[in-house]
């Protein structure tokens, strides 16, 4: 009888509920509850009667459903209720706060319901007010957004390198913008600029790819024949089923069961200790880190044998049509045992934070759910949410929280094992909101077989979106047929970083008697011209002297680049300065059109005096300029024509549609990205300006002391943030042109000085070097040190009333200008401008905090012991100040004793053992900053090119005298040849100082720029040495860093053109070993002793190797 009155008074509800809603003043509630009417006064009118809103039959029927219900928690979190969790969250919020209250300030609902009813637009509104007023939706309304979207990022069909994805519909757009739209409100915008034009909302980003290259294991393809398991039986005996969980009661929902494994004690066994490992950050995503080597590929074997032998179960989860929501991997459900977890633990803790915001790390829960990826699968974007931990009673029954009554514990990070990388596709893609709203950036991460990638989940603030992209190919499919022949690595070798084991077919000339009798013709007129030449020379004794080292892979003439008669040898090397030919050949120019294309901003291709200005004996470019003088041909390698499609930076412009910025909106974002840009990346090396109080004065918050010299001192901030973003600035003025004034419209200023004005000079020198105007560059620095010290930056004033706040800044700009104008001039081999010690008496900056001192602050703070971003620039400081007296009597001759070389470096290896831990080599700690990493690798380069600077002068000695047969009394000490080995020592270091920079995988354009020239420098000693003396014992070594420094040079991603060049110089200077073997190989097939008389005819005249080599070469021998 009651159910037969329930339903009769839901019969008469729903013929009456029109009428009603008729008889109210308020609008319709579905679900959620709508915005009030925007007439005022009827949407503050309020029904006196709930009978004018429902009967009191819908009142009971309402009653009757919710009690019913609440016997059935299961039910009521699933998605069939989803709308009524909603609504009753509402009437709660309204019970509490009143209506109009709960409609505002629910945004988390609003937004739930939007989705639910497919208005993207509504939400994506709503999601703007939410970031607008700074709340933020609890973990698992974020978590739930996400997976309802279902987003398909459409990347599965992605070629690898490629960012096309094909076209997508009106309707996939719409749903990855209301991505982007939820990623706003929980995380920082990505600053990276590298946004790929037109409407596309996924920008995808460079693949990180930390493989170590070679040919991978072909694991699946040893589970298709069955292999990888010899005796599954066995090994399913050591698994048991825990429990079983039917399709329907799986959350959410799913097509298929989840079966729960767990296994003996060591039933995939681990070795103990295990292998090496290391943990790596990723270079953009936050919080994002790769522990390589956690397991060894055997054990990675072992555990996918083992899902192979349990069977894998396909994960298909539920739409509410019954439909599928993705198409996912199988997998199957492993409780690991005690002896796996601890041990597995064991591995990886040190790579893990004790404690995470106040909450301990205890260890890794023991529900693994192991997954096998087939083209065609894929895992769509999500979120993970915090898991409890799950364990085994002491009964054996299953728990799925295990944590103590007393202390409920969550999971804090996804741990996500990678068991092999034989595949295409396949990567873990990491999903950012861009600079651009609207698009998001898309992060690849290739799996690395017994790695862990290990990134926060549990709550809303720094979850991170990420899908398991489709795999495309599987090992079976990745083999030689790849190659695309290119030397000396091919692309597809070159895109997975491993050595190309692929030779490109050997082009051999016809060992005929037609061939060799045209070589004998040759062979005449060469003979010809060497008897004409050099006179009196017995060419068939000058034939056996010649060693054979191959030139370059152009077949370049193999040249001593010492050799000359015993009368020749100077009393010094032949180390001096290069005069250019006529009296002005030291002016230059680097105006537009005269700008040399080869310029670059350490003029370490200015192989050729004439118009590059005065480079010293200490200069970068001495090296490249005493091999130039001794025969080898320099310029014809570095002025060959570089393809600039492949080398130009991307360009500012073009990253920010400038064409496009019609608002001020758009130009502030702009400015606020390069200003974040600057203050992360160059401040942290050069703190000349106080960050907090520029942000103040952009914002009009702070007056601007010298306004004038402040926007020029704005401008360069700006274009020094994009110059470490990687991009081309120019047009920069263009742009900003009409709210700064650009320098080349301001002479004026100069007629003042201010410590604005030295800010704003000083960078401009550092910037205008870095974009290949080395000697404009060096005008602005000696423009800076002038004005500094007009304003006495290099005095202390201990009786000068000031605050402590501008006391400090005086020293750090002081000192900025010191370290830069000492830098300018070691790498330009000109003179120091700054004053020396005794005129100088200003004290270092404090090692605090930004925050402990202010503008306001009245006492001076104590100082850290430990990293601030003022570390790097005390120990800068104090390096010059050790070194800048060795640097001046290094260049005041060219010939210092080997004993007072030696007795230099004994000293700064004195200074080097007072270096804090963290700037030491071989320092390690994944939670240290970038910054005081970056900064770490800048001082050990600095440190080591200094010391080759000193020594350089007595290798050129040897090398001179070596390659006579006779060495000075000086050049034969004890003393020199520690000098020479000290020099190949410390450009070793520099060559894997380097290797191990970019093994950080670290995105920073600035000091990839750094790192090349410091690699290029050292590069050169061991081409010295080979050079000299091939038949060393040593000589393989020295390969081995020339071989490292190119590897290293081929893969630089930034600054790609300087990389380039200098790639080409070191293979002119240097063939490859397999160049070596293919050279020699061929010489004997085809007429060797015939070459090898060329060879020591050559060898004959000294002064005329060089014009005689040049011929050689461009006959094509």
């Amino acid at each position: 009888m009651a159910k037969t009155k329930s339903a009769k008074r839901k019969h008469n509800g729903a013929q009456n509920l029109p009428n009603k809603l008729q008889r109210t003043s308020l609008p319709t509630v579905t679900g959620v509850v709508t915005p009030p009417s925007t007439d005022t006064d009827a949407a503050l009118i309020e029904p006196k009667n709930i009978a004018s809103i429902v009967s009191e039959d819908e009142l009971e029927i309402t009653i009757e459903t919710l009690q019913a219900l609440s016997k059935y928690p299961n039910l009521i979190k699933s998605k069939a209720c989803k709308d009524l969790r909603v609504a009753i969250y509402d009437f709660k919020q309204a019970c509490t706060t009143g209506l109009l209250t709960a409609a505002e300030s629910n945004l988390t609902s609003r937004i739930s319901a939007a989705l639910v009813d497919g208005k993207l637009t509504e939400a994506r509104v709503l999601l703007a007010e939410m970031r607008v007023k700074g709340e933020q939706p609890k973990l698992g309304a974020l978590c739930r957004w996400v997976r309802d979207l279902d987003v398909l990022s459409g990347l599965s069909g992605r070629v690898d390198g490629m960012s096309a994805v094909g076209e997508r519909s009106d309707s996939e757009i719409a749903l990855l913008k209301v991505m982007d739209a939820i990623l706003r409100v929980t995380g920082p915008t990505d600053l990276n600029l590298k946004i790929e034009s037109g409407e596309n909302p996924i920008s995808v980003q460079e693949v990180w790819n930390m493989r170590k290259g070679g040919v991978p294991e072909a694991v699946y393809a040893k589970v298709l024949d069955k292999s990888l398991i010899p005796q599954p039986e066995a090994l399913m005996a050591k698994f048991k089923v825990l429990e079983t969980i039917s399709g329907p009661e799986r959350k959410p929902p799913n097509h298929h069961p989840a079966i729960l494994y767990t296994s003996e004690d060591n039933a995939v066994h681990l070795t103990s200790p295990g292998p090496t490992r290391s943990r790596h950050a990723h270079p953009i995503v936050p919080n994002l880190g790769l522990i390589k080597d956690v397991l060894s590929p055997t054990e990675c074997k072992e555990i996918i044998a083992a899902g192979e032998a349990v069977e894998f179960i396909p994960d298909a989860p539920v739409r509410d049509d019954g439909g599928e929501v993705s198409v996912l991997a199988h997998n199957f459900y492993w409780v690991i045992d005690q002896a796996f977890h601890d041990q597995l633990w064991e591995r990886v803790r040190e790579y893990v934070p004790e404690n995470v915001g106040g909450k301990k790390v205890r260890g890794l829960n023991r529900r693994f759910r192991v997954y096998r990826y087939v083209p065609g699968a894929e895992y769509r974007c999500h979120i993970d949410g915090a898991w409890p931990p799950s364990g085994i009673s002491s009964t054996g029954v299953y728990q799925y929280d295990s944590s103590p009554p007393t202390k409920r514990q969550s999971s804090l990070f996804t741990f996500l094992i990678y068991l092999n990388d034989d595949f295409e596709g396949g990567e873990t893609t990491f999903f950012l909101p861009s600079v651009k709203e609207g698009t998001m950036n898309a992060y690849p991460m290739k799996p690395v077989m017994g790695s862990v990638a290990v990134f926060p989940h549990g709550e809303t603030n720094g979850a991170l979106l990420h899908e398991g992209t489709g795999v495309r190919k599987g090992a079976n499919a990745k083999n030689a047929a790849t190659c695309s022949k290119e030397r000396p690595s091919c692309a597809y070798c070159r895109r997975e970083r491993r050595p190309c084991v692929y030779s490109a077919k050997i082009q051999r000339s016809p060992l005929t008697r037609e061939y060799v009798t045209s070589l004998e013709n040759r062979l005449q007129k060469l003979e010809a011209k060497c008897a004409e030449l050099i006179p009196g020379v017995d060419l068939e004794k000058l034939a056996p002297q010649a060693p054979g080292i191959p030139g370059s892979s152009t077949w370049e003439l193999p040249t001593n680049p010492w050799a000359a008669t015993t009368s020749d040898v100077p009393s010094h090397p032949s180390y001096t300065d290069s005069f250019p030919r006529i009296s002005t050949g030291f002016e230059w120019s680097e105006k537009g059109d005269a700008l040399n294309q080869l310029a670059d901003g350490m003029a370490f291709l200015s192989v050729n005096p004439e118009g590059a200005g005065y480079l010293g004996t200490s200069a970068n470019v001495a090296l490249l300029r005493s091999l130039h003088h001794n025969g080898w041909t320099i310029d014809s390698s570095v002025s060959r024509v570089i393809d600039s499609s492949k080398t130009a930076k991307p360009s500012l412009r073009e990253a920010w549609a400038w064409s496009e910025m019609t608002h001020d909106a758009d130009l502030d974002q702009l400015i606020n990205t390069l200003m974040d840009s600057y203050f992360r990346n160059f401040h942290t090396r050069y703190p000349i300006v106080h960050e907090a109080t520029f942000r103040a004065q952009t914002e009009d918050l702070a007056p601007k002391p010298d306004p004038e010299s402040w926007l020029l001192l704005r401008h360069v901030i700006l274009a020094i943030g994009g110059w470490c973003m990687g991009y081309d600035t120019k047009g920069f003025d263009e742009l900003l042109g009409a709210k700064t004034q650009g320098w080349s419209r301001n002479t004026s200023i100069l007629s003042s000085g201010s410590l604005t004005l030295v800010q704003a000079v000083a960078l401009k020198g550092h910037f205008t070097q870095r974009q290949n105007n080395p000697n404009t560059g060096w005008n602005f620095s000696g423009l800076a040190v002038r004005i500094a010290i007009s304003l006495g930056l290099h005095r202390e004033f201990p009786a000068w009333n000031i605050s402590v706040f501008d006391r400090e800044m005086r020293r750090r700009v002081g000192w900025c200008v010191f370290v830069m104008d000492a830098g300018t001039a070691i790498t330009f081999g000109r003179p120091i401008l700054w004053p020396t010690d005794g005129m100088m008496d200003i004290k270092e900056p404090m090692n605090v905090d930004d925050e402990k001192l202010t503008s306001t602050t009245l006492v001076a703070p104590e100082e850290s012991t430990g990293s601030t971003i003022y570390s790097h620039l005390i120990w800068q400081i104090q390096f010059h100040q050790l070194t800048n007296s060795m640097y001046t009597r290094r260049m005041s001759s060219f010939d210092l004793p080997a004993e007072e070389i030696l007795e230099m470096d004994s000293k700064i290896t004195v200074w080097e053992k007072t270096l804090p831990a963290y700037f030491k080599y071989g320092h390690t700690d994944p939670s240290e900053p970038e910054y005081i990493t970056t900064a770490r690798c800048r001082l050990l380069w600095r440190l080591a090119c200094f010391r080759i600077m000193l020594h350089t002068p007595l290798l050129l000695r040897w090398a001179t005298e070596k390659s006579v047969g006779v060495l000075s009394p000086q050049a034969d000490t004890e003393a020199a040849r520690r000098c020479r080995e000290l020099c190949l020592e410390y450009a070793h270091l520099t060559v894997k100082y380097t290797e191990e920079y970019f093994s950080l995988n670290i995105f920073s354009p600035m000091h990839d720029w750094y790192a090349i020239y410091y690699l290029f420098q050292s590069s050169l000693i061991p081409v010295f040495c080979i050079t000299t003396e091939p038949t060393s014992p040593d000589s393989a070594a020295w390969g081995a860093d020339i071989e490292a420094a190119k590897r290293i040079l081929e893969t630089v991603n930034t600054h790609s053109d300087k990389a380039r060049r200098f790639l080409d110089v070191l293979n002119r200077l240097y063939s490859s070993l397999d160049e070596m073997e293919g050279f020699m190989e061929t010489m004997q097939q085809e007429g060797g002793d015939i070459m090898g008389m060329v060879y020591g005819q050559m060898q004959g005249a000294p002064e005329s190797a060089q014009q005689t080599g040049h011929s050689i070469h461009q006959t094509g021998f």
